[in-house]
């Protein structure tokens, strides 16, 4: 009996030393949470500029101007292009004579403006290449906050319209309802106008006829129209600083020459002054007459 009331305390005092211990470290565990929780607050507040900040916007435009052997045919072959990338062609001139020439404007899908780019390479000689982008979050924001603000005033409008007895009140309301649904179909307009530009890219191709006989440089060697294009320009730049440094000559040489005459001069008057000292002093003396 004694031996199974002390192997019932034991057993007590294990299982309350075990529940302290417990308590002990659950206590313990939250002084250490807080030094984790200021870190992810932290983060948190780091994401939320980036979380809130809209999404770009871009609207592309490309040009191109390229040499090519047959301009109606690099027209054409552009025309393929544009309808094999879902594209459109805006605009398009071409002219005729000794030097033709052509213009093609297209609104190609976003997505495939590099891939239409590439395509556009292949048709001549690339002379220049700009593709320029504009990010039109920020407009499109502000014209849906707008839009959300006259719709919320136009709904107003229409339950004051709808409460109107006199007719004064119903002309009012229904010349202030006209008016803001006047604007927002006007932001709708631009609205549509922007994501449209998103959507798809406007590329403006210039076509130019190869002069026969130009030889343009390797492809594999762009460098050396590099050096090229540099060495040419140093020759006009010292051809014309030959010509400015001429012009001054020109404008400063009636005084030189008037400098150069009169040095001239007073060396030919030193020369002459000094023969006839020397003249003089050659002559023999004259002895005097009887």
């Amino acid at each position: 009996m004694k031996r199974s009331l002390s192997l019932s305390l034991i057993t007590l005092v294990a299982t309350g030393s075990a529940l302290l211990g417990g308590c002990t470290e659950t206590s313990s565990s939250p002084a250490s949470a807080p030094s984790v929780v200021p870190e992810a607050a932290a983060n948190q507040a780091a994401e939320a500029p980036r979380a809130n900040a809209p999404r770009p916007q871009l609207a592309k435009t490309a040009t191109m101007q390229l040499a090519v052997q047959d301009v109606p045919t690099a027209v054409r072959s552009a025309q393929a292009i544009v309808n094999r990338e879902q594209g459109d062609i805006l605009q398009q001139t071409e002219s005729s004579g000794d030097s033709p020439s052509a213009t093609l404007q297209a609104r190609i899908p976003a997505d495939r403006l590099e891939t239409a780019i590439a395509a556009f390479r292949a048709l001549g000689r690339v002379d220049t290449v700009n593709v320029q982008a504009e990010d039109v979050a920020r407009q499109l924001t502000d014209l849906q906050a707008r839009l959300t603000n006259l719709e919320r005033t136009e709904r107003a409008l229409q339950s004051i319209l709808d409460r109107a007895t006199k007719v004064e009140d119903v002309l009012k309301v229904t010349e202030r309802l006209s008016s803001t649904r006047e604007q927002i179909e006007q932001l709708k307009a631009e609205q549509l106008n922007l994501r449209t530009r998103v959507a798809y890219s406007t590329i403006t191709l210039q076509f130019q006829s190869q002069i026969l006989g130009e030889t343009a440089l390797p492809a594999f060697a762009p460098e050396l129209e590099t050096a090229w294009r540099q060495s040419s320009q140093s020759v006009l730049l010292l051809i014309r600083s030959l010509l400015v440094a001429g012009v001054w000559i020109v404008a400063y040489s009636p005084l030189f020459l008037l400098l150069i005459g009169g040095g001239y001069g007073l060396l030919r008057y030193q020369q002459r002054s000094t023969t006839t000292s020397s003249d003089r002093r050659d002559q023999p003396p004259q002895q005097p007459q009887a």
